[in-house]
């Protein structure tokens, strides 16, 4: 399929880059291992960990989106989100994040783990990109226009995404981060779960900051 194809080409071009930074490091160490300065052999060492560690964190991520992909969605499992947000933000009390949540229960079809790696995926895409001193805020309603859904708006204070950035942020591998837990695959793999549970994500204009909106289907 195309899609098999796309994502085929997007994991080859990921992966090659961490691969050249060992074979050219590994290299290097086994041609000069004895005249080599014990600075240069540990600089290079630390490459090939580093990169290591990048495709360990690629090969993860591929793994979470493949079954993300091929989730079955259990109609038994039911959550109240709210619940479910105040346990996320005693995980993050440590950091400035604020939740505000309804009076009322809500109950959505969606397992306690799937709904917490969707939520803190997007949450750890907002401190990767914006620093530990990023405020996020979340708000968790029922949307006028669609009483069916539970909307959760995440927004925090960064930097923003660039016009030319809002279109990509969603494909494979896309990062504006760096470091090793920038897999470029943390929106894709929301964006899969919340597609099998009938719901969305949508990045919305904002002044400062990114602001997402995740819509997910009340139970019936």
């Amino acid at each position: 399929t195309v899609y098999a194809r796309d994502l085929s080409y997007q994991v080859t071009h990921a992966f090659k880059t961490p691969i050249t930074g060992i074979k050219g490091a590994t290299s290097l160490i086994k041609d000069g291992f004895q005249s080599m300065s014990d600075v240069d052999r540990t600089h290079f060492l630390q490459i090939v960990e580093q990169d290591t560690q990048k495709l360990e964190r690629l090969v993860e991520r591929l793994l979470e989106l493949a079954k993300a992909d091929y989730l079955d969605v259990n109609k038994e499992e039911l959550i109240n989100p709210a619940v479910s947000l105040n346990a996320i933000n005693n995980q993050y009390r440590y950091r400035t994040l604020s939740i505000t949540i309804p009076q009322g229960d809500l109950t959505i079809n969606m397992s306690e783990e799937v709904f917490e790696n969707i939520i803190i995926d997007v949450i750890d895409n907002a401190y990767q990109h914006g620093g530990e001193n990023t405020k996020v805020e979340i708000e968790l309603s029922i949307p006028q226009t669609d009483p069916n859904f539970a909307r959760i708006l995440v927004s925090d204070n960064g930097n923003g995404i660039s016009p030319g950035n809002s279109v990509k942020i969603f494909q494979h591998f896309f990062s504006t981060g760096k470091g090793i837990e920038n897999s470029g695959l943390g929106l894709s793999i929301v964006r899969a779960l919340l597609r099998k549970h009938g719901g969305s994500i949508v990045l919305l204009p904002s002044a400062t900051g990114a602001h997402f909106q995740i819509d997910i289907p009340l139970a019936s």
